[in-house]
C-alpha cells in the first residue's frame, strides 16, 4: 500500500475511473471511490493504491482512496506540515501505526517520518503507545 499522486486519466459514465502513476502505471479506480470526489480527467490527485489482483495486467494498482486537494511532502523540499497533517490524518482514522508503517505510506525515509513524529509530540498532537506482541518462534 502507497500514498502517491496520480494523474486522473479517464472517466466512465458509472463513474468508474482511471489514472497513471509519476512513471505511467495504470490505476483502476471503483465507481465507490471515484463518486465521492467530484474527479475531472487531467487533474492530479493524491491517492492510497494497492495492488491490483483482480487485473494486473491492464491495471497494476488499484485505488482504495482519494484525497483530493492534499498532498504529501516531507521537508526534503516540501511542506514539512502537509507531512505532518498526514501523520495526524493517518492516526486518527487508523488507530496506531509504527513509523515504519507510516513511512511505507507516505513513501518516505523513516527518518523524516520520526522527526515529525517527534514534533507532534513535542506539540501535544500524539502520545506514543508502547505495544506489545508475541515472539515468533
Amino acid at each position: 500500500m502507497k500514498y502517491v499522486e496520480i494523474l486522473i486519466t479517464n472517466i466512465l459514465p458509472s463513474k468508474t475511473s482511471f489514472g497513471q502513476t509519476g512513471s505511467g502505471e495504470q490505476i483502476f479506480i471503483p465507481s465507490a471511490v471515484a463518486a465521492e470526489h467530484d474527479l475531472e480527467v487531467g487533474t492530479f490527485v493524491n491517492a492510497m493504491l494497492v495492488v491490483n489482483t483482480m487485473n494486473p495486467q491492464k491495471t497494476p494498482w488499484l485505488c482504495i482512496k482519494i484525497l483530493k486537494d492534499e498532498h504529501i511532502a516531507s521537508d526534503k523540499g516540501g511542506d514539512k506540515s502537509a507531512l505532518a497533517d498526514f501523520i495526524v490524518r493517518e492516526l486518527t482514522e487508523n488507530g496506531r501505526a509504527t513509523p515504519e508503517e507510516l513511512a511505507e505510506i507516505a513513501g518516505e525515509p523513516v527518518e523524516v517520518i520520526l522527526a515529525n513524529l517527534e514534533d507532534l509530540k513535542a506539540a501535544r498532537i500524539i502520545a506514543p503507545a508502547i505495544c506489545w506482541d508475541i515472539v515468533e518462534k
